[in-house]
Formats: C-alpha cells, sequence, structure tokens
C-alpha cells in the first residue's frame, strides 16, 4: 500500500492513500473527457511525456489516444487528469475501469481507449437496453400447472386470511358501507390484489371514490385508494382534494401508480411530501386483532366526503 497520506478533515488525523485508482484525462479546451484508465503512483501524468518522448524520436503516433494527446499540445496546453475512485485491490480498480469505459463513457463514441477493458463481456455498453443475456436477471420461470397459485392460496387459507375478509366485510356491511369484491366480467376485476400472487382485499366505496382494503397471509389489511373506472371522475378527484386539505399539509395522496388500467395506475399511496418535494408513502397497517382503527379511517373518510356533499 502506498506511503502517502492524506488527512480526513482534522488536523491530527491520516489514512493511507489506497494504491489502485480509476482516472480520466481531458481537453482542457471543451473539458471533454477522452480517455478512462486504470493506474498506480503517478500514472495518470504519464501519459503527456510519453507523446513527447515519441514526437522527439520520430516515432509515428499510431493511437487514438496519442493522436488526441498531440492535438492539445499542439495548443501549447496539457491534457488534464483527475482520479475518480481509489481501491484497495486492482481487479476493484479494473471492474469499475471497465463499467465507465463501456457504460458511462460510451467506447464507441469519444473515448480513444483501445480496449473495452477486464471483463467488458460483462458490462453494459452505453445506450444498449435490449435484454442481455449473461447481464440481465434472468426472467423468474413460473410453472403453469397452478403450483404457485395453489401455494399461495394454502398460504392465505392456513393464516386465516379468507376468515379474515369475510369478517371485515360483515363488520363493515355493518356500519353501512358497501364493500364489494372483485367479480369476473366487471371494470373492478383489475383492481383485484391478486389471490394467485397471495394477496386478498376488496373495495370499499365511500361517494366517489373507491378505497381498497388488502392483505397477504400476514393478515395486516392497509388501506389505499383504488383509482378504479368509478373513481376516475372529476367529483372523485375533487374528493381526494378535500381529503387532504382536511387532514392538513403532512397527508397527501400519490399520483395512481403501478399496473396501467385505462393507461392509469390501479392504486394511489397515502402519504406525505417533504420540504425538497419528494413523496414518501406512509401506509397505515392494522392488527388484525384490533380492526377498529381500520373502521374508524374508513368511517373518518366518510365524514370528510359527506361534509363535502353537505
Amino acid at each position: 500500500m502506498s506511503n502517502i497520506t492524506i488527512s480526513n478533515g482534522t488536523d491530527n488525523e491520516f489514512r493511507l492513500l489506497l494504491p489502485f485508482y480509476v482516472y480520466v484525462l481531458t481537453d482542457p479546451s471543451n473539458g471533454k473527457i477522452f480517455y478512462v484508465g486504470k493506474g498506480k503512483g503517478e500514472r495518470a501524468l504519464d501519459h503527456a511525456m510519453e507523446v513527447r518522448k515519441l514526437l522527439v524520436s520520430g516515432t509515428k503516433l499510431d493511437s487514438a489516444k496519442h493522436k488526441r494527446i498531440k492535438e492539445i499540445l499542439d495548443k501549447n496546453l496539457e491534457p488534464s487528469a483527475f482520479v475518480i475512485a481509489r481501491f484497495d485491490e486492482e481487479v476493484k480498480a479494473h471492474a469499475v475501469e471497465s463499467v465507465m469505459i463501456n457504460f458511462v463513457y460510451d467506447y464507441d463514441g469519444a473515448l480513444t481507449n483501445a480496449v473495452r477493458g477486464h471483463g467488458a463481456e460483462f458490462v453494459r455498453r452505453y445506450g444498449d437496453w435490449q435484454i442481455l443475456p449473461g447481464i440481465d436477471i434472468p426472467e423468474r420461470v413460473r410453472s403453469h400447472d397452478g403450483t404457485f397459485k395453489n401455494k399461495n392460496v394454502e398460504a392465505l387459507s392456513a393464516s386465516g386470511a379468507y376468515d379474515l375478509l369475510d369478517r371485515i366485510r360483515q363488520q363493515l356491511t355493518h356500519q353501512n358501507f358497501a364493500p364489494r369484491g372483485f367479480a369476473a366480467g366487471t371494470p373492478d376485476r383489475s383492481f383485484d390484489p391478486g389471490e394467485s400472487n397471495g394477496w386478498l382485499g376488496l373495495i370499499v366505496p365511500i361517494h366517489d371514490v373507491d378505497f381498497l382494503v388488502s392483505f397477504s397471509k400476514s393478515c395486516n389489511p392497509t388501506i389505499s385508494v383504488a383509482n378504479t373506472v368509478a373513481t376516475r371522475n372529476q367529483r372523485a378527484y375533487d374528493g381526494l382534494a378535500h381529503i387532504e386539505t382536511f387532514m392538513g399539509p403532512n397527508f397527501h395522496i400519490s399520483q395512481p401508480k403501478n399496473r396501467l388500467v385505462r393507461n392509469e395506475g390501479i392504486y394511489r399511496d397515502f402519504g406525505k411530501i417533504y420540504p425538497d418535494g419528494k413523496f414518501t408513502a406512509i401506509k397505515p397497517i392494522f392488527e388484525p386483532d384490533n380492526l377498529e382503527a381500520l373502521y374508524k379511517m374508513l368511517d373518518d373518510f366518510r365524514n370528510i366526503l359527506s361534509s363535502k356533499h353537505a
């Protein structure tokens, strides 16, 4: 390891400078990167000297890198070298160098590198978004004999999820809600959270807004906005805005997300927006043995929306 030390920002603490690094050479006349390299010691600073020696000896400049450096020298300038990252092992530097050459800075574009680098066959090339065997994650193999679905259905049954769904439906009906399922052949079918994937749920319509109560074998229900066809109208949008206003500045409802139905996502999350504008979802999760908070949240939404229509 190098004996060179660098300060970490304090007056009395130093650490060793890692020996291997990845660097770039830039043209100072325009700031453009034309070479990515891996080195140690002062390797990044040697390139201009190499070209000068070749010119003095009368050797023809064959490489694109040397020709580019000569163009810079002819302007009475020097190529600028910038270390991008340092590593304790050479193999790590090789890996990052290859990623930068092939994916970040485009080997086939403005770079003058003669080779793509170590392990380049395992690095996606700049601008290439096709499926690449040996690089992309293989598609999950699913059986079509019902095994996957049956396994999830068995898990839901064993956890008591079906009984919980019936209990929630009965209680909501008792509280004068009108919960509905995801019957085949209806517009609601596309919004089913997916029994085959291990999820159960039901839609709870409140005025012009449909809410989704859903849960997995964990039996911890959560609530979101079901962006059903019935919810996609101005009255529903106004109702959601009314809920946001009523709940205060720290409560927001996300834009439609997840799988698209008629070009819109199937549900909206509750959450908050931070000062930097970033939305963070906050899922209300309810205990299966104490669902009063779930029923109260839905009742609160009903009261809020009722006040809008009053």
